[in-house]
């Protein structure tokens, strides 16, 4: 993209044109040749939209963080310890463990990853 300006942001549209026509096209080419009936569960179908929207939500987060100075070692460790954070807890919310469930060694690492990006967000590196 010429502009390097908005390079990223036309990109990433563009990305997210050649993501949607591979996701549906490529798998509605599988589910037709499988013979798949086409009725799908409510909850599924909104849990996979939010679960897209969430994960193209992050793509622009990174182009915004990006263009607000922050540096790779501090946008990506945010990213990656925060995905895993979101990631439990909405694990943890749809299928809540019975009560003892949980082992403390995970309890002590949400907690840590909390602390690291905490950590990361206070303490981040000049350049």
């Amino acid at each position: 993209m010429a502009d390097p300006t908005q390079a990223p942001y036309k990109t990433l549209f563009f990305a997210g044109v050649g993501y949607s026509l591979v996701a549906i096209v490529g798998s509605a080419l599988i589910l037709k040749s499988k013979e798949i009936q086409w009725r799908f569960p409510l909850k599924g179908m909104i849990l996979a939209t939010l679960a897209g929207a969430a994960s193209a939500t992050t793509a622009l987060g990174i182009l915004l963080a990006f263009e607000a100075a922050g540096t790779p070692a501090v946008v990506m460790t945010i990213l990656f310890t925060g995905a895993s954070l979101i990631n439990a807890v909405v694990a943890l919310v749809l299928d809540t463990p019975q009560a003892g469930g949980l082992r403390w060694q995970f309890l002590i690492g949400i907690q840590l990853v909390i602390l690291g990006i905490c950590m990361v967000t206070i303490y981040r590196p000049e350049m």
